[in-house]
């Protein structure tokens, strides 16, 4: 290799890790803003990507375990809305499959 190379391949991995660090930060805002808009499975695929991108990120794994709980919260409290709504319509056995959808949730 000549002179010519060494700042040329210098040159090479500051834009391949520019590159990375914009996928990843992507990544992130992509699963923040779906984590603020409540799509809660668009936010565990955006910080599983950044994970992906920067393995072990600390953001990152604390954005998605924020994410998987808002995700379960989410659910139980529909099913349990649900169940309170079917009891007041005195539909018992639909008011227990919602609460046994609680116990199967996460």
């Amino acid at each position: 290799l000549d002179d010519q190379s060494k700042p040329a391949s210098e040159y090479l991995v500051k834009a391949k890790k520019a590159i990375k660090d914009e996928r990843f930060s992507q990544a992130m805002s992509d699963g923040y803003n779906a984590l603020n808009t409540k799509q809660y499975p668009d936010a565990i695929h955006a910080f599983t990507q950044a994970l992906k991108i920067r393995p072990g990120a600390n953001d990152a794994d604390q954005a998605l375990v924020q994410a998987k709980n808002s995700d379960i919260q989410s659910k139980i409290s529909t099913h349990y809305a649900n169940a309170q709504a079917l009891e007041q319509q005195e539909k018992w056995p639909q008011a227990l499959e919602q609460y046994q959808k609680n116990a199967s949730v996460g």
